[in-house]
């Protein structure tokens, strides 16, 4: 995996944490959400 593709995943994630966070979502959602990123994992 590229190191580009591991950035915009990461800023992807960043988005979806907000838009999540933005409302009332179910905790399972909200957990994923709040998962490691792939920067943290490797």
């Amino acid at each position: 995996m590229s190191s580009t593709h591991a950035l915009n995943l990461s800023i992807s994630l960043a988005y979806i944490r907000r838009k999540l966070r933005s409302r009332k979502w179910n905790p399972v959602v909200r957990g994923l959400a709040e998962a490691p990123t792939l920067n943290e994992i490797t």
